[in-house]
């Protein structure tokens, strides 16, 4: 679906006219690990106002960009997004995350795991429910699980 809205120009990347990068997952891991409440409030918010753009490009609202959230996720590298399930009255979800590259470069050792991820899909999820959400890891695949999952919610 996105594919179409994918463009590099003049070694630049772009896809639905916002600019992305493409970082090394140790980069990802080291900037996870400098200050995780740090880590989590950039990536949220950030995400609460791209995702916004998202939305604007695809001429949906946050109901209707739940739709693309799985292939807007792929776009960013951080695993294969599964949604397990979306409550839109009470405004939760679970979601369950493959990530090949997070299980093969992350350890039990690592005290930091999925901060970067978790606070992007709080932005993501703020948006969908036009509300301040938040995310955490409650199962991780560094730990030996055969899936990464994150519950979304208002508060914890």
């Amino acid at each position: 679906m996105l594919v179409r809205q994918f463009d590099i120009v003049d070694g630049e990347i772009g896809v639905l006219g916002l600019k992305h990068q493409m970082l090394p997952v140790n980069l990802l891991k080291g900037f996870s690990s400098i200050d995780a409440s740090k880590s989590y409030s950039i990536c949220k918010e950030s995400m609460k106002e791209d995702i916004k753009q998202y939305s604007q490009k695809l001429g949906v609202d946050g109901q209707g960009l739940l739709k693309n959230l799985v292939n807007i996720f792929d776009l960013f590298g951080l695993g294969d997004l599964e949604i397990e399930d979306v409550n839109t009255e009470s405004k939760t979800a679970i979601l369950k995350i493959i990530d090949k590259n997070f299980r093969d470069n992350y350890t039990a050792d690592d005290k930091i795991c999925h901060t970067v991820t978790a606070g992007i899909l709080a932005g993501m999820f703020s948006f969908v429910f036009s509300d301040d959400m938040n995310c955490i890891e409650v199962q991780c695949m560094a730990f030996g699980y055969d899936s990464c999952k994150f519950m979304v919610k208002k508060e914890f």
